[in-house]
């Protein structure tokens, strides 16, 4: 979005544009809803001051992304690196995921290796309801 940090460059840069962007942090639908949206209120604002405060507004946010995604990506690094460390030959470490996700994975349910089936995960995980069911009434309670 540094490439339109006003609103007439927005508006003129259409919504196609915008959603491109905005669909490298969001999802397609929401990115094309967002732009449908950022592209509106451009053609809304007027009025000079409007403008330069919109203007202001709009950077100081795009400065914040720029520092959470840093912080994100040290993050996602610490993790890995940590994550190779730990080395764990497990059916988890086996997943078609991204690295990031299996470890987060692992650290939510530890070494999968514990169950003897896939039934006893899905239990673990609280994938499985009990159903309380009875003429009038229809119950789903999470473990």
């Amino acid at each position: 979005m540094r490439k339109y940090p006003t609103p007439d460059m927005v508006r003129e840069a259409g919504e196609e544009t915008i959603a491109e962007i905005l669909r490298s942090f969001l999802h397609p639908k929401e990115a094309l809803r967002k732009s449908s949206e950022l592209v509106r209120l451009a053609e809304v604002i007027s009025s000079e001051i409007i403008r330069e405060a919109c203007t202001l507004e709009m950077n100081l946010l795009l400065d914040e992304i720029a520092v959470l995604e840093k912080h994100i990506g040290l993050l996602e690094k610490e993790i890995k690196a940590r994550w190779k460390k730990l080395n764990p030959r497990t059916m988890i470490a086996t997943l078609p995921l991204r690295e990031i996700h299996v470890a987060g994975l692992y650290c939510e349910i530890g070494d999968a290796s514990r169950f003897d089936n896939s039934d006893q995960l899905v239990a673990y995980a609280g994938l499985d309801p009990i159903v309380y069911q009875s003429q009038a009434t229809l119950l789903y309670v999470k473990k």
